[in-house]
């Protein structure tokens, strides 16, 4: 089965390893779209879904994931999509608004090899939730 992600990173190295790190340690077929901002990640997700996860920076130039969010909630087709914000900023408001917004996960930028594991480990678990989720679709 395959997953569909919508990356909306605006550091294209980032976007890079990451994409690769998930494409070699995840069990399951990614199709992986990577969009430079929130702009671009909102009309990719208009116009190509079913889209199964989002994973976010926050600060993109213009328009930044905090309103991709905000702006991805508001269509009912995306009110439910699991989302992972991945980024630098540790500031508590940050947090706190993406919560609100019902993120799956919101994690810091890894700096280091084991971090950037612990990172892949964490979008895996959704990623076979996402697969777990769509098998009892297919079921019923």
């Amino acid at each position: 089965m395959e997953i569909s992600i919508i990356l909306a990173e605006d550091n294209e190295s980032d976007a890079k390893l990451l994409i690769q790190a998930l494409t070699k340690k995840c069990m399951a077929t990614l199709k992986i779209k990577h969009a430079f901002n929130g702009e671009e990640a909102l009309k990719v997700m208009l116009a190509d879904h079913p889209v199964d996860l989002l994973i976010t920076n926050l600060y993109m130039p213009r328009m930044g994931g905090r309103q991709l969010l905000r702006d991805m909630r508001d269509h009912l087709q995306f009110r439910k999509l699991p989302a992972i914000v991945l980024t630098n900023s540790d500031y508590n408001r940050d947090m706190e608004y993406c919560m609100k917004l019902q993120v799956n996960s919101y994690l810091l930028k890894p700096f280091d090899l084991a971090e950037l594991n612990r990172v892949i480990e964490i979008i895996n678990q959704i990623i076979e939730d996402i697969l777990a989720d769509k098998s009892l679709k297919d079921c019923g």
